[in-house]
């Protein structure tokens, strides 16, 4: 019983992490615009920038693509190649990435 009770006191005294926010319109417009994230599925690894015109440039294993993006309704949506056009709510975490409702998350690519 004694161990059942030190595990819960450090269970209490561990630090609190934040939970990830929720980005809103504004937030979304300011983080994404003119930035270069880091996508990866599986093994593969794509970066993509998101242009100020709405356009987006990618590149990756298979090539280079191009797509457009925009913000609606406190959501990202992307319009691109072999995907179409996906929306989603985006998540800021500690370590700088975002991610989609369906999990997907993309790096910041900095430098």
């Amino acid at each position: 019983m004694k161990i059942v009770g030190t595990a819960l006191l450090f269970a209490l005294l561990a630090p609190f992490h934040a939970a990830a926010q929720t980005l809103t319109a504004d937030a979304l417009l300011d983080r994404i615009t003119g930035q270069t994230f880091e996508i990866r599925r599986m093994a593969m690894r794509m970066e993509m920038t998101f242009q100020p015109d709405g356009s987006i440039a990618g590149r990756g294993p298979l090539g280079t693509m191009t797509g457009s993006w925009a913000v609606e309704r406190d959501q990202l949506c992307m319009e691109l190649p072999r995907i179409g056009r996906r929306c989603s709510a985006v998540t800021a975490e500690q370590d700088g990435s975002l991610v989609f409702g369906d999990g997907q998350r993309m790096m910041p690519v900095y430098g």
